[in-house]
């Protein structure tokens, strides 16, 4: 439960600047590949270390009251899998950027955040503050 916050806080701090634009956000990444991919790493280390925690509060709060800890249990879960699917996309994108920005890259990224699974995993359904870009 300590490291959950740690590893979220070092991969929000380490993150390249986040852009509003497709282009901008992944020439950010290019400019700053060993930091994207830190970030990336440290969130998915959050991710399971948070994905522990929270199944242990589960298991201590099912006998006092079982039916919140169960949907307790669900919402951070499915909260901690948006934030996966998240980072998943951060590492797309840190691959994208590794032999430099191509005019397909960027139509790529442009698509992937005009649908609809792109809007929820990319654009601020997280739990951490930098995926408002």
């Amino acid at each position: 439960m300590v490291l959950t916050p740690l590893f979220a806080l070092a991969s929000w701090v380490i993150a390249p600047k986040p852009h509003t634009g497709e282009a901008a956000q992944l020439a950010s990444i290019a400019a700053n590949q060993d930091r994207a991919l830190w970030s990336a790493l440290f969130a998915i280390a959050a991710i399971s270390c948070g994905i522990g925690a929270t199944l242990g509060l589960m298991h201590m709060l099912r006998e006092r009251r079982p039916m919140y800890a169960g949907i307790g249990g669900l919402l951070a879960v499915v909260g901690l899998m948006t934030w996966l699917a998240s980072t998943g996309v951060d590492m797309m994108l840190w691959q994208m950027a590794r032999d430099g920005v191509q005019a397909s890259d960027v139509s790529a990224f442009k698509a992937l955040r005009d649908s609809t699974a792109g809007a929820s995993s990319s654009t601020g359904c997280r739990c951490c503050p930098r995926s408002a870009w």
